[in-house]
């Protein structure tokens, strides 16, 4: 298994980030509808198959945050959550 870590936003146009890839690509319309959240979880998964570490860059959604933890955990898929630090002007690496 690789090691190295694959830099992911989770939403993107939320903020800017130092990432090119995004699991929500678009904007989300209902954060609240969780079969449609794991579904787009699943497909960027199924499309990034070689993807077993990631650093996803957060964005404040927390419901969109809590279902794609809960679908990459289920694809064994290790994460690390990285979240902008106002203080510093840098991303802060959290553990899962």
């Amino acid at each position: 298994m690789s090691t190295d870590k694959l830099s992911i936003g989770l939403c993107q146009g939320r903020h800017p980030m130092p990432v090119e890839d995004y699991i929500f690509p678009n904007v989300v319309s209902d954060p609240f509808d969780y079969p449609a959240l794991d579904q787009q979880v699943q497909s960027w998964i199924n499309a990034n198959s070689n993807a077993k570490n990631i650093a996803l860059y957060v964005t404040g959604l927390t419901p969109v945050l809590i279902e794609a933890i809960k679908v990459l955990s289920k694809n064994d898929i290790n994460v690390v959550l990285m979240h902008f630090n106002i203080a510093t002007g840098n991303y802060e690496e959290q553990s899962l």
